[in-house]
């Protein structure tokens, strides 16, 4: 039980993502509609996991293996 709690407290929201990447909360919500961005959906709200942003960019400047 406390290794959700512990994954969980690392989870972001679209707003916490947003300002972390500089981007408006709509370009979050695009991408996560699209499939675009990995996320999980906890209930009716989605969150992401700061490692597979990272991961998830690398991807997508041709820079790592994509792990998702």
């Amino acid at each position: 039980m406390n290794n959700i709690k512990d994954k969980t407290q690392h989870l972001l929201n679209v707003d916490e993502l947003a300002a972390r990447l500089n981007v408006p909360k709509g370009w979050i919500y695009e991408r996560t509609s699209r499939g675009d961005i990995p996320f999980i959906k906890v209930g009716k709200y989605v969150r992401f996991e700061w490692n597979a942003i990272l991961d998830w960019l690398k991807d997508e400047q041709g820079l790592g293996e994509k792990k998702y």
